[in-house]
């Protein structure tokens, strides 16, 4: 496996997720994390794990839904709600390609941040040089 296989990044989206078991019912769900395996969402109510829905999203600057099969692989108590683990169980290329570009974009930015000269965020600061943390 690769590094971008198994990595994750951050993610602003709305997830709309469609019960298996009963497709008229739409919930949606915010997006917490995603990666080219699956993402993890906040739910305001607990799903069992298992639970396998149809998936709609879009990623920041992406021109295009992305659309899949996912399984409930965990869920968790958490403040605000419940964090659900879901796995993409269906192979999806178009998907999978857009995840990875998503992951390259994030961690080049994030890489990019932490170059010397650059100033990080601090929650106590407005912004510090980085020669505070050496």
């Amino acid at each position: 496996m690769s590094f971008l296989e198994m990595s994750r990044a951050a993610v602003d989206a709305v997830v709309a997720c469609r019960p298996m078991l009963d497709r008229s019912s739409v919930h949606k769900l915010k997006a917490l994390d995603v990666g080219i395996g699956g993402m993890r969402l906040l739910a305001p109510q607990p799903y069992p794990t298992g639970t396998c829905f149809s998936i709609d999203f879009r990623l920041p600057n992406s021109p295009l839904p992305l659309r899949g099969e996912a399984q409930v692989r965990f869920c968790n108590e958490a403040e605000g709600g419940h964090v659900l683990g879901v796995a993409f169980v269906d192979r999806n290329t178009r998907r999978d390609e857009t995840v990875r570009q998503y992951l390259e974009r994030s961690h080049a930015r994030a890489a990019e941040a932490t170059l010397p000269g650059r100033r990080r965020w601090l929650p106590w600061a407005r912004w510090a040089p980085l020669s505070i943390f050496k």
